[in-house]
């Protein structure tokens, strides 16, 4: 059984993953583990084996979407980008901190069980959110905006219910 203050973060950074757009950077990621590390977290990546693997992390990478769901039940909270994460923790009733490109904010509403850090802007680099086509021009800094301590302190706050 892991320690009551755990959080793992599925962090999508995957170099053949389609949606470049909504990652957040790497030296973010970073930044938001020395955080988790120094506030006395237990902190675990989650996520496919060929995601790249961050340092400062327990690898709870996987092959199969099950052992996947089970990594996901194992951690106390999750902070993930917007994406396969947060439907899986919707079904779970999992508390987690999602960090979202703007151009997701629409449907945000039937996810109000999570807390949300979203970019400022409604990010211009998706083509349409249905169809989730990138415009070849995109500058992919939507992301970027989202900062450390906003995600940090988005955390903390969904510690405390």
């Amino acid at each position: 059984e892991l320690p009551e203050k755990t959080v793992g973060l599925f962090m999508f950074m995957n170099k053949d993953a389609p949606l470049k757009v909504k990652e957040w950077p790497k030296e973010y990621w970073e930044e938001l583990i020395v955080k988790l590390r120094a506030e006395g977290y237990f902190v675990f990546q989650l996520g496919h084996v060929t995601d790249e693997l961050i340092s400062g992390v327990y690898d709870m990478r996987v092959e199969r979407i099950e052992d996947l769901l089970l990594s996901m039940l194992s951690v106390k909270h999750v902070i993930a980008i917007e994406g396969l994460a947060n439907h899986i923790g919707k079904i779970f009733k999992k508390k987690m901190t999602i960090i979202v490109t703007g151009a997701a904010r629409k449907w945000l509403g039937s996810y109000s069980m999570h807390n949300h850090v979203i970019s400022k802007d409604t990010c211009t680099c998706f083509g349409s959110v249905s169809t989730k086509l990138i415009k070849p021009d995109c500058p992919m800094t939507c992301m970027k905006q989202i900062s450390v301590d906003d995600v940090f302190a988005s955390f903390i706050e969904s510690t405390k219910t």
